[in-house]
């Protein structure tokens, strides 16, 4: 009887994981979406004098990418990007890694 109760649970709590990362990822437009706010939902609210709030019509400019819709390259020909090199390959000795079984005793 237990054991049939914790499977249940278990059943329970997979479904509710399994909604959730579906309603995330389909419903929200998080990956297939330009923008994961509805911003049509968001034009209609209206605060309680009747006018749209600031901070409201500024979710309209919200996209997925945290600072607008382009990324910048322009850091790829910057002097200071050229000039990075790459560090030597680092070799290790087997003397340097240390026994092979760290719990066996001395």
């Amino acid at each position: 009887m237990e054991n049939k109760k914790k499977q249940l649970a278990y059943i329970g709590i997979i479904v509710v994981s399994l909604g959730a990362i579906a309603w995330l990822w389909l419903g929200q437009g998080m990956f297939g979406g330009d923008s994961a706010v509805d911003t049509n939902a968001v034009s209609n609210v209206l605060m309680s004098d009747g006018t749209a709030s600031q901070n409201l019509q500024s979710l309209n400019s919200v996209t997925t990418l945290p600072y607008g819709k382009t990324i910048k390259t322009d850091i790829f020909s910057d002097p200071s990007f050229k000039e990075l090199v790459v560090p030597p390959r680092l070799i290790v000795t087997p003397e340097e890694l240390g026994r092979e079984n760290a719990f066996l005793p001395f």
